[in-house]
C-alpha cells in the first residue's frame, strides 16, 4: 500500500430560516356572502285545475271545481283497502282545502274488505255503483245533509241486513233517493 489516506470533510450548513419575503395573504373572506337562493315565500302552488287527478295517502281524487270560492273534489278510489272507510269533509290538495262533495261512480265497487262507511258532511252526490258489490258492508252512516243524488245501484249487493243511517231531518228525502238507487229491500234505512 502507498499509505495515502484521503479524508473528506463535508460541512452541511443549516439553511437559515429566511423569513419568507412574500407571505401569501390568507384568502380574504368575501364580505358579501354568496347570495343563497332565497327560500320561496310560502306561496301555495297554483290551484289544481278542474279534472286534475290527485292521490293522497288515503284516496285517489279528481278535482271537480277549482275556483277561489269553490274548491271541490270527488273521491274516486281508496288508496289502501281496509274495513273502515270515512269519506272526509275536506282534503288538502297542494296546500288548498277542498270540500269532498262527491263519491265517484264505482269508487269502492267490489271492495270486499269494507264493513263500515261514514259519509262526510259535504257529500252531495254518490255515484252509481259507488259501493256495489261491497258484500261485507253492513253499516253506512250518512252525515251529509246536502246529499242530492244517489246513483243507481250505488249500494247494490252490500250485506243483506245492512243499515244505512241518515240524518233525521233528511230521512224522507234520503229514503226516496235510496229507493230510486235500487237499494235492496232488506237494507234498513234508519234515522240517526
Amino acid at each position: 500500500g502507498s499509505g495515502v489516506s484521503a479524508s473528506l470533510v463535508i460541512t452541511v450548513e443549516q439553511a437559515q430560516d429566511i423569513p419568507n419575503p412574500d407571505p401569501v395573504p390568507p384568502t380574504p373572506v368575501d364580505p358579501t356572502p354568496q347570495p343563497q337562493p332565497k327560500p320561496e315565500p310560502e306561496k301555495p302552488a297554483a290551484l289544481p285545475k278542474k279534472g286534475t287527478v290527485v292521490n293522497t295517502k288515503s284516496f285517489g281524487m279528481r278535482v271537480t271545481s277549482s275556483s277561489a270560492s269553490k274548491k271541490t273534489v270527488a273521491i274516486t278510489k281508496a288508496a289502501k283497502k281496509g274495513s273502515k272507510l270515512t269519506v272526509p269533509e275536506t282534503v288538502k290538495v297542494d296546500g288548498y282545502t277542498y270540500q269532498v262533495t262527491e263519491i265517484a261512480a264505482k269508487a269502492f265497487r267490489n271492495d270486499k274488505k269494507l264493513t263500515t262507511v261514514v259519509i262526510g258532511k259535504n257529500i252531495q252526490k254518490i255515484g252509481k255503483e259507488a259501493f256495489a258489490g261491497c258484500k261485507n258492508l253492513k253499516q253506512v252512516t250518512v252525515k251529509s245533509k246536502a246529499l242530492k243524488d244517489i246513483g243507481k245501484n250505488a249500494f247494490k249487493g252490500i250485506k243483506k241486513n245492512a243499515k244505512i243511517s241518515v240524518p233525521k231531518k233528511k230521512f224522507k228525502n234520503y229514503q226516496k233517493l235510496l229507493n230510486n238507487a235500487k237499494v235492496a229491500k232488506s237494507v234498513k234505512i234508519v234515522k240517526k
